[in-house]
């Protein structure tokens, strides 16, 4: 498992994985609108990660505390 805060992983993806390599990467939420609870996002879909706070476009706005999996190829690369 990669080491590191959620905001640092989240960067180091975004700023060393190649284009082809996001959509491998899968963000697990929590979402209470979802019957299970959790919601995957592919990674390729975030635009920009702040110390609070993660982006999908310019108007969907995840907190980062509802970030509790990151995943790599169906593997578990960090989680809460």
């Amino acid at each position: 498992m990669k080491k590191g805060t959620v905001r640092e992983v989240l960067n180091r993806i975004m700023y060393t994985a190649s284009e082809e390599e996001k959509p491998e990467y899968r963000i697990v939420i929590i979402d209470r609108s979802s019957p299970s609870g959790l919601r995957e996002i592919e990674f390729s879909r975030v635009t920009r990660v702040t110390s609070r706070y993660l982006y999908l476009g310019e108007s969907v706005v995840i907190p980062l505390h509802r970030v509790v999996e990151i995943k790599h190829l169906g593997k578990t690369v960090w989680c809460r």
